[in-house]
């Protein structure tokens, strides 16, 4: 009876045992995936920090571009001044010509 009593009491003792293992496990793996969470929450912080980078040398090139276009217009509307104004020059030519006639 002796030996049964201690065999009971070694039973429940390695239960008792197995059951705090087996909570010390599931509290590790709450850990691990809270440190997961952790990580893919940083991650899409990172993903959303290089779009806004990619976003932003997108605007930047789109701006460089828009500056190259108006350089190139601004130079046309000066090539065109220029030549409205030698235009007029010919014209004032043409009509002192014409008075001195």
């Amino acid at each position: 009876a002796a030996a049964r009593a201690v065999l009971a009491a070694t039973r429940a003792f390695l239960a008792a045992v197995l059951a705090l293992v087996l909570m010390v496990t599931a509290a590790v793996a709450l850990v691990w995936a809270a440190a997961a969470a952790v990580c893919l929450v940083a991650a899409a912080f990172l993903v959303a920090s290089a779009l806004v980078a990619a976003a932003l040398a997108v605007a930047r090139a789109l701006l460089a571009a828009s500056r190259v276009v108006l350089a190139a217009v601004f130079a046309a509307v000066a090539v065109i001044t220029a030549a409205l104004a030698l235009v007029s020059a010919a014209a004032a030519a043409v009509a002192l010509a014409a008075a001195a006639f």
